[in-house]
């Protein structure tokens, strides 16, 4: 089975919501700044979540329009796992 790791880039309110509901999710989560996120090896193996285009970075989850619902961010963040696969 493939472990489905999520990178929340730059958004500490959107990891710490994530974090709170950790056991409900069916991925990992990791909080990186963009900084952070150039040291991380094989991106291909992350799904990132950010509120703003990355480069040319293509497994990329952009949530521009804040607020957003959990349940449609949640449901946002499975379709990108889904694609991704």
């Amino acid at each position: 089975m493939n472990v489905k790791n999520l990178v929340i880039c730059d958004s500490k309110i959107i990891f710490n919501i994530l974090d709170e509901i950790k056991d409900e999710l069916n991925f990992n989560l990791l909080f990186k700044t963009k900084k952070d996120l150039l040291e991380l090896k094989n991106l291909e193996n992350y799904l990132i979540l950010t509120e703003s285009p990355l480069g040319n970075l293509k497994n990329l989850i952009i949530v521009s329009s804040l607020p957003i619902e959990i349940k449609k961010l949640i449901e946002k963040i499975n379709i990108g796992f889904l694609k991704k696969n």
